[in-house]
C-alpha cells in the first residue's frame, strides 16, 4: 500500500492524474495502511516525506507541505482507528497496546539463539522451534 501511495504521488507529479484524484487515492491508501496497524508504516511514511518532499525541477509546488499534511492525516487515522472500529463492534487493540505487544519474531529469535547455543555446529534440523520452546519452558520450571 505504501508503494501504491508512492505511485499516486508519482502520477500526480508527472501530471498524469489531477490533484483531486491524487488526494482521493492518498486518503484511501492512508486509511488502508492505518487499518493494517502496520508498525513499519511509521518508518516508511516519514522517510517518504523526507525523500519525496524535496524540490525537484519540474514538479508541482507545495510538495513538502502537502506531504506533511498527509502524514498528519495518517497519524490522526491511526490514533482514531481503534475508537472508530470499537464503535462498529470490531475489537481492536489500541495504539499503545500494539506498540507494547511482544512480537512472535522476538520469540522465534530467542528460540533460534537457544538452538545455536545447544547445537552450534550442525543446528537442530527441521521443525525444531516448538521442541526447543518446550525444552526452554521445562528448564524454567524444573530449574
Amino acid at each position: 500500500m505504501c508503494f501504491s501511495l508512492a505511485s499516486a504521488w508519482w502520477l500526480y507529479q508527472t501530471r498524469r492524474i489531477n490533484a483531486r484524484t491524487a488526494l482521493a487515492a492518498a486518503l484511501l491508501l492512508l486509511w488502508g495502511i492505518a487499518l493494517t496497524q502496520s508498525r513499519i508504516a511509521w518508518i516508511i511514511l516519514p522517510l517518504f516525506v523526507v525523500f519525496c518532499g524535496q524540490r525537484i525541477e519540474g514538479d508541482r509546488g507545495g510538495s513538502r507541505l502537502f506531504l506533511l499534511l498527509l502524514l498528519g492525516v495518517f497519524v490522526c487515522l491511526v490514533l482514531s482507528t481503534p475508537t472508530l472500529l470499537g464503535w462498529a463492534g470490531v475489537p481492536v487493540a489500541s495504539v499503545g497496546e500494539r506498540a507494547a505487544q511482544t512480537s512472535v519474531r522476538v520469540v522465534l529469535w530467542k528460540q533460534a539463539l537457544l538452538i545455536s547455543k545447544l547445537h552450534p555446529w550442525v543446528g537442530a534440523g527441521w521443525f525444531q522451534f516448538g521442541h526447543y520452546q518446550a525444552l526452554r519452558w521445562t528448564a524454567l520450571i524444573v530449574g
